[in-house]
């Protein structure tokens, strides 16, 4: 029987969608996920349902939102954490998926930060095309944080509010908010009191964001006709709208036993009537009964949403060619034997073979496949950025330009490491237990490459994760009696030590380390000092030497071909020249930089 071949996942990343909302508009992106959560809000019976699966701290909250119908599975990961903002972390981060009901295959992978702030926006017109006056054109906004412009342009291109009412603890927020719409044909006006701001309003949304019991409204702030959209109060202990405010209010939810425990409703009795929208959308249950009734919407987020949104990306990526396939699951030729993916190719029982999803002929110069390992980390550095290496090339098709000769090919992921601390030197090195977690992390997975007689290609950006890399490739080169040669592309020689180092950022001193010049964490790396002999290396196209450098590379006796050489006697006489003496027992090892 013809085993199927396992299709790989789509991934949408924070710049993906951001391109869906650009390329599409934010009018429209809005327009379209109402749209979507609307015809999923009314066919309610469908979905399995439950309340979000909640991990609670002192500053925060871990939730797991699952919702499922007969065809798809989704889940969204997301966080509620306050004060994120205090170190330069958002308050709210998620990611989400969508998986065939059938085979439990994983169809989409996609951030949910930025989107969880287009779909709830848009939930909440949804809910206020129902429950709002039809004659609606001004909104209160409490709390002017990172919802809060999706919120008012929902409400405007939706609903057709005229005049935001601005109000916020924080004024740069209101700022912030003020300077994002200002182009926008919306009135925002600054308000200096949460009455300034709901005195007339048509609506009130709330969205502000302390984990804590506030009372953002109070009874007497009320008036006829209002309805009140309350976002901000979503975990249990978080809420904005104390119980007398809901007492005034014919209150409206999305999934009454989440709402019961996390909305505003928590600190009413269990007995307190209240209406799930899907039958106010259904028209199994009356919305507003007069234009002087005061509606209520308890918005706490629900799982349906996400699919709703996690839907509407999957097909407006597929319109744009939007995002890129990534390997998910394991493609195996005997989905049984899931220990072939790391045994070494010499064991592999009679009749099993490593395949991909294409089939390709192996080259003779890379009889195992290649394997791409990716490294995104800049904890070498001294500029933010070197971390997405690894996702740039391979969206520049790094795999695809290799696999064109020939050659089998297969992505393992990117390795996953500590994050970069941004702190100052400490006795001449900057993250250096960082650094060492890193290259200890690659040398590994090289080395247990190599062992299977594959050919290992690290996808970086850190010069630094020279140290791992060509210490796992020395130690390969020890068992198995073979020569090395490095060829190290770079503009500077690597040389530096904590004494010469004017930074003290690591990703100038990996050729040190490698020729024993470092500090022990990093020389040791691959269990012999030094990794490598100076004389089995070659540097190319080196332009830029501190003075200190220069005299432990000339000290080494590393052989150099600048950039006066090449422009001298051109590149490939350089080339001819390095690689003198290699013959079939040499290991070429390139590090490019």
């Amino acid at each position: 029987m013809n085993r199927p071949t396992l299709a790989q996942t789509q991934f949408l990343s924070v710049q993906d969608v951001a391109s869906i909302i650009t390329q599409t508009g934010v009018d429209a992106t809005l327009r379209r996920l109402a749209d979507y959560i609307e015809a999923d809000y009314r066919r309610w019976q469908d979905f399995d349902k439950c309340a979000r699966v909640a991990s609670h701290s002192k500053d925060g909250v871990i939730e797991l939102m699952p919702i499922a119908d007969a065809k798809t599975y989704a889940f969204k990961y997301v966080n509620g954490h306050p004060k994120n903002t205090l170190v330069g972390l958002p308050t709210v981060m998620a990611f989400g998926v969508l998986a065939d009901v059938d085979t439990g295959t994983p169809e989409l992978l996609s951030e949910l930060t930025l989107t969880t702030a287009l779909r709830t926006a848009a939930m909440s017109a949804v809910a206020a095309r129902a429950l709002a006056r039809p004659d609606s054109r001004s909104m209160a906004l409490i709390g002017n944080g990172a919802q809060s412009e999706f919120q008012a342009l929902a409400f405007h291109h939706l609903l057709g509010i005229t005049d935001i009412r601005l109000y916020d603890t924080d004024p740069v927020a209101t700022q912030k908010l003020v300077a994002n719409l200002q182009h926008t044909a919306l009135r925002l006006i600054v308000c200096n009191s949460i009455a300034d701001a709901v005195r007339g309003a048509d609506i009130v949304t709330t969205v502000t964001a302390d984990k804590s019991n506030a009372a953002i409204l109070t009874p007497a702030l009320l008036e006829p006709g209002m309805h009140i959209n309350g976002v901000g109060g979503d975990c249990p202990g978080k809420t904005e709208l104390p119980p007398d405010v809901l007492r005034a209010c014919a209150v409206f939810v999305q999934y009454e036993p989440q709402t019961r425990i996390e909305g505003d409703l928590q600190h009413l009795p269990a007995d307190f009537a209240v209406t799930e929208l899907w039958r106010v959308l259904n028209q199994q249950a009356p919305g507003r009964s007069s234009d002087a009734q005061i509606t209520l919407f308890d918005s706490v987020g629900f799982a349906l949403e996400d699919y709703s949104a996690l839907r509407y990306l999957r097909d407006v990526a597929r319109e744009l060619k939007l995002g890129q396939r990534v390997s998910l699951i394991p493609d195996l030729a005997d989905p049984k034997d899931l220990f072939s993916l790391i045994r070494p190719a010499s064991l592999a029982p009679a009749g099993c073979r490593s395949m991909s999803a294409a089939e390709f002929t192996p080259s003779p110069r890379a009889p195992g496949g290649v394997s791409l390992i990716g490294v995104p980390t800049d904890v070498g550095a001294g500029t933010l950025g070197a971390r997405m290496g690894p996702e740039a090339l391979r969206v520049a098709g790094v795999a695809q330009a290799i696999a064109q000769f020939g050659i089998e090919v297969r992505d393992c992921g990117n390795l996953s490491g500590p994050a970069n601390p941004w702190q100052d030197a400490v006795n001449g090195f900057r993250h250096l237990p960082e650094v060492v977690q890193w290259n200890q992390l690659l040398h590994d997975a090289l080395y247990a490459e190599l062992r299977a007689g594959r050919l290992p290609i690290m996808l970086g950006g850190d010069h630094c994760l020279g140290i791992g890399s060509i210490s796992a490739v020395a130690r390969h080169c020890r068992d198995t009696g073979k020569k090395l040669r490095v060829l190290w592309f770079d503009a500077h020689a690597d040389f530096n030590t904590a004494t010469l180092t004017p930074s003290g950022n690591i990703h100038g001193m990996p050729v040190a380390c490698l020729c024993g010049q470092g500090p022990p964490e990093l020389v040791g790396i691959g269990g012999h000092v030094p990794a490598l002999n100076p004389r089995d290396l070659r540097q190319i196209g080196i332009r830029s030497v501190d003075a200190g450098e220069k005299r432990l590379v000339h000290d080494m006796g590393i052989e150099v071909f600048d950039m006066r050489y090449i422009d001298e006697m051109g590149m490939r006489h350089a080339l001819e020249q390095a690689l003198q003496g290699v013959d079939d027992d040499t290991h070429v090892h390139v590090s490019l930089d």
